[in-house]
């Protein structure tokens, strides 16, 4: 409804104000301010549901995060790892949402740089096959302390070449050195599932992965996982269209509000 000046209220109804009764000039003015207090909340809902898509849209697509950390601490355990030796582990972890999975840690004695193989996989009989192998650049820290045993740890963090998308629940991530004469030790970490697997050969030197679920040495391996967890979001056009409809309302009200004088 729009404001009509005071001047054309009268003439079109013939008479002056003083003629108009004080109740309808109170309706009017109350219908009035009905009306564009609603607009407002309408152009406020508007404009903080852009904001709220807009802030859910950034989250989904900003910096990376640390989706799940176990973490070493000085004076843990450490396994050793040997291909010549068949001696290999694996470890399992769980997302809670769908995820873009960016870097991969672990904490190893080892010192050496080169040679290094990361297999990520949904299931156990997947490591080590061509698709779960993955690439990126890798750099190693100094030292994060020692294990139970007096050795150095470090920490490897390998950067993937494209980020690798993963669904919520359980992966499985496998670790090895090209070098045969390299035997090295995987640091154990906390806050997992509580155990890790052990590769076993038969005869024909097929290899079966073992939980360590009851053993005495039982244990999380040290990883830590990041990356951005996926949400689902509007297109950023839809986002747009929503902040300018708030904008473009709230203009409107700033322009048909009656002047207070």
């Amino acid at each position: 409804m729009l404001r009509k000046p005071l001047n054309n209220l009268a003439s079109n109804n013939g008479s002056n104000l003083a003629s108009l009764p004080l109740t309808a000039l109170s309706i009017r003015g109350s219908e009035m301010h009905a009306t564009q207090s609603i607009r407002r909340r309408i152009a406020t809902g508007l404009l903080s549901a852009g904001v709220a898509l807009a802030t859910s849209y950034a989250g989904a697509n900003g910096l990376d995060s640390v989706l799940l950390e176990q973490g070493f601490t000085s004076g843990n355990n450490s396994f050793l790892v040997s291909i010549s030796g068949g001696l290999e582990s694996a470890e399992s972890f769980s997302l809670g949402s769908n995820s873009v999975v960016t870097s991969i840690s672990w904490w190893s004695t080892a010192e050496s740089t080169s040679g290094w193989n990361v297999s990520l996989a949904d299931s156990l009989g997947g490591l080590v096959q061509g698709s779960s192998i993955l690439s990126g650049s890798l750099n190693r820290g100094s030292s994060d302390g020692q294990d139970s045993s007096g050795s150095d740890v470090f920490r490897f963090d390998l950067v993937l070449s494209a980020g690798r998308d993963l669904n919520a629940g359980e992966h499985f991530l496998f670790i090895w050195n090209d070098d045969p004469d390299l035997a090295w030790s995987w640091a154990a970490g906390a806050a997992g599932d509580g155990h890790s697997f052990l590769a076993e050969y038969d005869q024909n030197l097929n290899r079966t992965w073992v939980s360590d679920a009851g053993n005495d040495l039982s244990s999380d391996l040290a990883i830590q996982i990041r990356g951005r967890e996926q949400q689902s979001v509007p297109e950023p056009g839809t986002l747009a269209l929503i902040g300018l409809a708030g904008l473009g309302l709230a203009s409107v009200m700033r322009r048909r509000s009656p002047d207070k004088t």
